[in-house]
């Protein structure tokens, strides 16, 4: 499993009952970091073992934005809530010996009857508290801490991370620092942080997506989608082909093209064969394309501009646009032409201007389906009438001739017909259906 060994090693950590030192997990943004910690907080500690003392749910604090520690310790203020697992256990005895500034006023509800059994009032101070010696806050009770999003706080780092070291070294707290120390770029920053790390980090690891998991997990979510759940190895198979590593706009585009995919006329939907899965491709290439480093790329395939093709061989967009043709390979993916450009163009839009694609999409889906048809016809040709058998040719180049087709297996079994057809004088191809089916492919 995908980083298992970061988990074994956190569930190793929090066995430790004075560890002295923090875990720092590291990543890319959106790769999935925020959700391992709260899913294995969720996983390790949902028995924990419920005692007479005081028993802290985890802490969780993002940094995200913060200006100045005080902030911090506010947030702290308002998730430290002791639960006490005995009706009359010391209610506020020990609590009360603690001076502080925030005043907490808790209902508890010990037998779970939906009465208040005992209001608790009192005054406390985190930092002390949490510090305490205090007999009914042992050390041996867990203490965990999780400092999110540590690149994005605006608390100058020496500062920063001489708070956190008082959780580590005073108050014998399990510490748990995420962030992405690629940001961090200053270089006074960077080497508070080094040195930080040397001192006070025990371990560092560094957090991979976790795409089958990720998938599994997007596709589950509302609104449901029993389809999506049918394409999950199309999904992970294009996801890998972006190359793009951020599980958060994976999750966004499947979200978007879910809102998108029930919105579409049912009885098409249920007669569909390819249209929606090369839409489902396209979606993910373009959404990862273009929120990652290809917009200007994805840009000029949107707007119908082909300039850059012929642009200078070692260019970047001639290169981009080579490198993306490569990871999108045809044949790789099941004969999806993922870049299609007409796709590009609507998801596109839909992107920057939110415009719907309900009436794109039914419209993709009656043209392929009345496309479909001739060729299911085509199948019995040995039984048709030659006047019939011409007018379904006639057909199918006119199709073909007005770009009908958005999927290489229509135009290829189409192809395949024809010439079967001049093989046996059953039918003469106009040679532009010829030239403009293989110009397209």
């Amino acid at each position: 499993m995908q980083n298992c060994h970061i988990i074994s090693s956190l569930n190793a950590y929090i066995e430790n009952p004075d560890p002295r030192y923090a875990l720092m997990l590291k990543g890319k943004w959106g790769c999935g970091k925020t959700y391992l910690v709260n899913q294995w907080i969720e996983d390790a500690l949902k028995n924990i073992e419920k005692k007479d003392d005081v028993v802290l749910e985890p802490i969780r604090v993002s940094l995200y934005g913060m200006t100045e520690t005080d902030q911090i310790t506010k947030a702290i203020d308002r998730q430290l809530h002791p639960f006490l697992y005995s009706k009359f256990a010391k209610v506020g005895a020990g609590l009360l010996k603690i001076a502080g500034k925030v005043v907490l006023r808790t209902d508890l509800d010990f037998d779970k009857d939906g009465n208040k059994d005992v209001t608790l009032s009192t005054s406390l101070d985190s930092l002390s508290f949490l510090a305490s010696n205090d007999k009914d806050v042992k050390l041996s009770s867990l203490k965990l801490m999780v400092f999110d999003d540590l690149e994005r706080s605006h608390i100058p780092m020496k500062q920063l991370l001489g708070y956190i070291n008082y959780f580590v070294e005073i108050c014998g707290c399990h510490v748990v620092i995420v962030g992405d120390e690629t940001k961090v770029t200053k270089k006074e920053d960077k080497e508070t942080l080094d040195e930080f790390k040397e001192k006070t980090v025990g371990k560092e690891f560094e957090v991979n997506p976790n795409i089958d998991a990720a998938v599994k997990r997007f596709v589950e979510e509302l609104p449901v989608c029993e389809w999506l759940n049918s394409q999950s190895n199309l999904i992970k198979n294009v996801f890998v082909a972006s190359q793009c590593d951020n599980l958060r706009i994976l999750r966004q585009c499947l979200y978007d093209f879910k809102i998108q995919y029930q919105t579409v006329d049912e009885k098409l939907l249920v007669n569909d064969k390819k249209i929606m899965s090369g839409l489902l491709a396209s979606f993910i290439a373009v959404y990862c394309e273009y929120k990652g480093k290809n917009k200007e790329v994805i840009s000029k395939l949107k707007e119908g501009s082909l300039g850059f093709l012929f642009a200078k061989e070692d260019s970047a967009e001639k290169n981009a646009e080579l490198d993306m043709e490569r990871r999108y390979g045809i044949a790789e993916l099941d004969g999806i032409n993922v870049l299609n450009a007409t796709h590009v163009k609507h998801i596109v839009e839909h992107i920057e201007k939110g415009y719907p694609m309900t009436n794109y999409i039914n419209g993709l889906l009656k043209e392929d389906q009345k496309v479909v048809g001739v060729l299911d016809r085509l199948a019995n040709f040995r039984e048709m009438e030659n006047d019939v058998l011409k007018h379904d040719c006639d057909e199918l180049c006119h199709d073909l001739l007005k770009d009908k087709y958005q999927q290489f297996y229509q135009i290829g079994k189409a192809l395949s017909y024809f010439s079967l057809f001049e093989r046996e004088n059953l039918y003469q191809v106009d040679e532009r259906v010829i030239d403009l089916s293989f110009g397209s492919s």
